[in-house]
């Protein structure tokens, strides 16, 4: 489950997010903990064309959950067009087609850390638990429509690359 919270002022906006989940990467089904994972997020409105954010994150990018510093900006390039980043979080290009059509490009950092037993002698020498972890980037696609105005719809696709995969 998760909560969000958004308060946006005139040129002030505060973010919140919390979300609890039995998920846990490194652990196995058969030891389910709770997950938290959080972030509070300032974002000042300097002017038409330039925002900056500041902010916190407990986050699980790479499946361990590590506190983050947060700093971003949004720079309006024309009418249509935005760069945003929330480093280390994402950069992404923000087209505007319409008020009901926006399409955002992005590159974010992913990955995980999995728990396996050991048990079947196929890596020899190792103990009985070994950690499988990734690190990749994502980039994609993300369509936003608003048909009508209480109602979002969101989807999107992309591919996973720079990949680095180790046992541990």
């Amino acid at each position: 489950g998760s909560l969000n919270a958004l308060y946006n002022g005139n040129k002030n906006t505060w973010q919140g997010t919390f979300t609890a989940s039995l998920y846990e990467d490194n652990f196995t089904l058969a030891l389910p903990q709770v997950r938290m994972a959080g972030s509070l997020l300032f974002t000042r409105r300097t002017s038409l064309h330039f925002a900056y954010s500041l902010g916190a994150a407990y986050n699980y990018i790479y499946g361990e959950g590590r506190f983050l510093p947060l700093v971003g900006a949004n720079i309006r390039i024309d009418a249509d067009d935005r760069i945003a980043a929330l480093l280390p979080m994402h950069i992404s290009w923000i087209h505007t087609y319409s008020f009901v059509n926006v399409m955002r490009v992005y590159v974010a950092p992913a990955g995980g850390v999995n728990r396996f037993r050991n048990n079947d002698g196929l890596f020899t020498n190792t103990p009985d638990i070994i950690f499988f972890r990734r690190r990749e980037f994502k980039g994609g696609v993300l369509w936003r429509l608003r048909p009508v105005p209480p109602l979002i719809i969101s989807f999107g696709g992309g591919v996973l690359f720079k990949r680095n995969i180790y046992f541990s």
